[in-house]
């Protein structure tokens, strides 16, 4: 995404340039579960899950970046769970 200022995830966390969003939905073929509101205009890019699948099978380092942002999701969605 790129713009001004960029647009809100659905549980109201701010998104930042070259960010991404519904990317559950390319990995598992399920519905999005991810709505946006745009406070500002911006400029976004659609793909489909075969060309998301094709792009990371062509450039494994997008592969190792998008796995890396998942891991931090996922890190931080832990440290907020108890023990």
């Amino acid at each position: 995404m790129y713009g001004p200022r960029y647009a809100a995830r659905a549980d109201r966390q701010e998104a930042r340039p070259r960010r991404y969003f519904g990317e559950l939905a390319l990995l598992t073929g399920g519905p999005r579960t991810a709505s946006v509101i745009a406070e500002t205009s911006l400029d976004t890019i659609r793909i489909n899950r075969p060309a998301f699948r094709k792009l990371l099978r062509k450039e494994p380092e997008v592969a190792l970046r998008f796995m890396a942002g998942l891991a931090e999701r996922i890190a931080k969605c832990e440290r907020g769970l108890p023990d």
